[in-house]
């Protein structure tokens, strides 16, 4: 049973990893386009992406800890791949969305 955890926690490990890698390279081109008079809710573009960014990070991580440790151990594992599958969603719709919905998807 131990081995089976431990293997367990290194696939999260390692998916959690990739997801990550992933988002850090769809942000990198989405600021590292041009967004010549681009706006959005009256921001420079670029602006209200990183500002969008920030936000997700900084409403993200309370809620995961208030979140987390409340979960059964039993649960977490299929409360983690549920985050893994939303967030991979947002993601995998990026390249098709107006640049307004990618202030909301980022």
């Amino acid at each position: 049973a131990r081995h089976r955890d431990a293997l367990d926690a290194v696939a999260i490990a390692v998916s959690a990893f990739c997801m990550y890698s992933c988002i850090y390279f769809i942000k990198v081109a989405a600021f590292a386009a041009r967004w010549e008079g681009e706006t959005f809710c009256g921001l420079h573009f670029k602006t209200a992406l990183a500002l969008a960014s920030s936000l997700g990070y900084l409403t993200g991580k309370p809620a995961a800890l208030a979140f987390a440790p409340k979960l059964a151990p039993e649960r977490l594992l299929a409360a983690i791949l549920c985050i893994l599958v939303l967030s991979g969603s947002a993601l995998a719709v990026v390249p098709v969305l107006p640049p307004a919905y990618l202030v909301v998807s980022l």
